[in-house]
């Protein structure tokens, strides 16, 4: 069941996401055609490039904040919404909504990461230096394998990976607690993400300070302790985000609220 609700899912978000991806690219040829060649820079007083340049740039913007716009929405309304509570009535585990949910957002997340870096650089870069960049990477890559060990490099992609979860868990945590507000449920879902985003940093700071043994490399094993810790960390608040979002879900807390159950 897993399995067809990412299928889905994939398919409602790609409607949104594949169309604007496709947008910013063609933006992104146009920045380059003008940039590189000067085509039409004497027309108009070169209006039409820096409408261009203009678009781009907030295409750029569009695409940060709204993939995360995107994601969020539609958790919210899947879930949390009226539309919620027939999901609510369907055959499937919460847990199986919200992986669905967190593992196809994070999809999106770092995709549009990617596609935003691979724009900028079809738009500015000379042939030359994109021509460069396989032979670039494949320098840095062998230097930070040389220099930090494969090992600490899988425990670096393991923590950003943590915290793409982890940032839509809180998300999605918040969102749960919002609903539980009669009124000015979005005002609810903000200061809830605020208050969860101030205890968690006070929490890591301080436990980051006082492990004072853990903020070394491991000589026996040449891991780093101080992204373990991180790792460990992040777990944990995850872990606190999603039984918060499950709970409160599954225990139908909000539908009550709503009056709809």
């Amino acid at each position: 069941m897993l399995g067809k609700l990412i299928k889905h899912e994939f398919k409602a978000t790609a409607r949104v996401f594949l169309p604007a991806f496709i947008g910013i690219i063609v933006l992104s040829l146009l920045c380059r055609l003008f940039f590189l060649t000067g085509f039409l820079e004497n027309f108009a007083n070169g209006a039409i490039p820096t409408l261009i340049y203009v678009f781009f740039a907030l295409a750029m913007v569009a695409l940060c904040t709204g993939a995360m716009i995107v994601i969020c929405w539609r958790f919210y309304s899947n879930l949390l919404r009226d539309e919620g509570y027939l999901t609510h009535t369907l055959p499937v585990s919460i847990d199986s909504h919200i992986w669905t949910k967190l593992l196809v957002g994070s999809f999106w997340s770092i995709i549009s990461v990617i596609v935003l870096l691979g724009c900028l650089m079809i738009a500015f870069l000379t042939s030359d230096l994109l021509l460069k960049i396989p032979f670039d990477l494949r320098n840095l890559i062998n230097k930070l394998i040389s220099e930090l060990g494969v090992f600490r490099i899988v425990q670096i992609i393991i923590l950003l990976i943590l915290y793409t979860f982890n940032g839509l868990l809180s998300v999605y945590s918040a969102m749960a607690i919002g609903q539980l507000f009669d009124k000015h449920k979005i005002w609810g879902s903000i200061l809830a993400y605020g208050v969860m985003l101030i205890v968690f940093s006070v929490v890591t700071s301080l436990v980051t300070m006082l492990a004072t043994d853990w903020t070394a490399i491991d000589t026996s094993t040449g891991l780093s302790r101080t992204t373990n810790l991180l790792i460990g960390i992040t777990l944990v608040e995850s872990a606190i985000y999603y039984m918060i979002t499950g709970t409160l879900w599954a225990t139908s807390s909000i539908w009550n609220n709503k009056g709809l159950s």
